[in-house]
């Protein structure tokens, strides 16, 4: 297992978790949320399809996503999307995910 961690951020619509850049066979993603906040977790393939959501309580603090249930074999990219309105504000998270080895 990889996992790729990011810093603080705050959007009022909608952020990519690593710039849009996709990570391979996601097992999970965590993040902790400064306000009372829903945030969803959109999945999206590398052709931009959508695959699904995870979406968390309306409290402060940790949430975390499960993306076990998405098809083994792929990268999938990780959209945060404010669904209550004004802005959300999170400290820090992280992403599991299988390091991609070329031979």
């Amino acid at each position: 297992m990889a996992y790729y961690s990011f810093g603080s951020t705050s959007f009022s619509n909608y952020i990519w978790v690593n710039g849009g850049n996709p990570f391979y066979n996601p097992s999970y993603i965590e993040f902790e949320r400064v306000n009372q906040v829903i945030i969803t977790v959109e999945i999206y393939d590398r052709k931009n399809r959508y695959m699904g959501k995870g979406v968390t309580n309306g409290l402060a603090g940790w949430a975390s996503v499960d993306l076990g249930w998405l098809p083994r074999g792929m990268s999938y990219k990780l959209k945060l999307v404010n669904s209550s309105g004004g802005t959300a504000q999170i400290k820090h998270g992280n992403v599991s995910y299988s390091p991609l080895i070329i031979a």
